[in-house]
């Protein structure tokens, strides 16, 4: 499996809000699987994003408590924007609550 690291600045969008925060990402790239089907085997993409990477996580660390807050509580999707956008899941909020674990998958937010 291949990784590409990313660290630095990043914006979060939740719905009409742009939270800006520190983000320390990796992404992950996984050659495609062989799985068993119902007509014998076939092939499962596991890696069909364009940037060749198909999944990131990784932490992000905003400047208060309350936009890490804003994002625990929220119901909306949540997207990062780098060098792109892509969406993603909050995962858990770490003892320090200015930091939030996050993962997406797809094509990655960053070159």
């Amino acid at each position: 499996m291949e990784t590409k690291p990313y660290r630095g600045g990043a914006t979060v969008l939740i719905g009409d809000r742009d939270l800006d925060c520190e983000a320390t990402l990796v992404a992950r790239s996984a050659p495609p699987e062989t799985a068993q089907s119902f007509k014998g085997k076939s092939l499962v993409p596991g890696n069909n994003a364009p940037s060749g990477y198909n999944s990131w996580e990784g932490t992000l660390k905003f400047d208060d408590e309350q936009s890490a807050w804003d994002l625990y509580n929220s119901d909306e999707t949540f997207t990062l924007r780098i060098d792109r956008e892509s969406d993603f899941s909050a995962v858990e909020l770490l003892a320090d609550a200015t930091v939030r674990v996050v993962g997406g998958h797809g094509d990655i937010p960053f070159d």
